[in-house]
C-alpha cells in the first residue's frame, strides 16, 4: 500500500525493521493507492493491521479514507532525520484516533489506536 497505485522495489537492509520500499516505476512489487483498498472493502474497516515498510508516512495525509477505519494495529518506521515518534502520535490524532498504546522501539515502532 501507499498513497498511488504504481511500482515499488524494496531496499532490504539486514534486519526486517530497515526494510523500506521506495517508489519506482520498474519496482518488482505492485503498490495499490491507500484509499483504493479501503475501497474495495466497502469503505468500511473494522481492523486495519498496517506494515507497509515505512510508506505509512505517505498515506497518513489521506483523512478521508481513515475515516472509515475503526481500529489501527500500525508498525511505523523512523529514517533517520526525518520522523519521530511523537509524529505518528501526532499523525494518528490528527486523523481523529485516540492512540491506544505507543510502543517506542529505537527507529520504529508500534501503535494502536481506535476512532474517536
Amino acid at each position: 500500500m501507499g498513497r498511488e497505485d504504481g511500482r515499488v522495489s524494496l531496499d532490504i537492509r539486514g534486519e526486517t525493521n530497515q526494510t523500506r520500499s521506495q517508489v519506482n516505476d520498474e519496482g518488482d512489487v505492485p503498490q495499490v493507492a491507500f484509499s483504493k483498498t479501503v475501497e474495495r472493502l466497502n469503505g468500511k474497516v473494522d481492523l486495519a493491521k498496517i506494515d507497509c515498510e515505512g510508506a505509512e508516512w505517505e498515506f497518513l495525509g489521506e483523512k478521508e479514507a481513515w475515516q472509515n477505519i475503526r481500529f489501527l494495529a500500525m508498525e511505523y518506521h523512523l529514517w533517520p532525520g526525518e520522523k519521530n515518534h511523537e509524529d505518528a502520535h501526532h499523525a494518528l490524532q490528527a486523523l481523529d484516533f485516540e492512540v491506544l498504546s505507543q510502543i517506542p522501539i529505537k527507529d520504529y515502532g508500534l501503535i494502536y489506536g481506535r476512532r474517536t
